[in-house]
């Protein structure tokens, strides 16, 4: 999945995400991203220029410019304590949609696994929430009456496979704590 850069898109707490680990170029970035995210998240050598200047405008990363060991010098990146603060506000907020489980919130699983372990099950527990209120929002919203029976089936089962997996993601981070002890 490749998102577009704008103001506060996922992708700018991504690289500010990737950013935490420390100082990194926009090739460090991307080693990062695919070793990590790989499997669920790309972002496009233009997109992930422009989203870290729209993140060094907005004061959430500073860059230098290193020493060139071989080659051009390169712009480094660095977050600061402004982006420290909005990437671990977003790391922490459940998703408000069904669709975001997919990428967005496997990334905060990913970031919050590496810097705040001990945050995880409360975000899991906050987007079980999050997901069965929807479910019990879900309501006819005119149209075919049948089709909006179907639909409304249809997305009450896709978010209670969500809930099932979010217990599934529970069950294996309390066998590892175990595990580790």
């Amino acid at each position: 999945m490749e998102y577009w850069a704008s103001r506060g898109f996922p992708a700018e707490f991504v690289l500010l995400g990737l950013l935490v680990d420390g100082p990194a170029h926009g090739y460090d970035l991307q080693q990062r991203l695919h070793a990590g995210l790989g499997p669920v998240w790309r972002i496009a050598w233009s997109q992930l220029y422009n989203v870290l200047h729209s993140l060094e405008e907005r004061g959430r990363i500073r860059s230098s410019m290193g020493e060139p060991s071989n080659g051009p010098p390169r712009h480094t990146y660095t977050i600061t304590s402004q982006g420290r603060r909005a990437f671990f506000e977003w790391a922490v907020t459940p998703v408000a949609r069904l669709r975001d489980v997919r990428v967005v919130f496997l990334a905060k699983l990913y970031f919050l696994r590496r810097h705040r372990p001990d945050e995880l099950e409360l975000l899991i527990g906050r987007q079980a929430e999050v997901l069965g209120r929807a479910i019990d929002e879900l309501d006819a919203a005119g149209g075919d009456p049948w089709v909006t029976s179907i639909a409304i089936s249809f997305r009450r089962r896709q978010m209670q496979s969500a809930l099932e997996w979010l217990d599934e993601v529970r069950k294996v981070l309390r066998c590892e704590r175990e595990e580790s002890r």
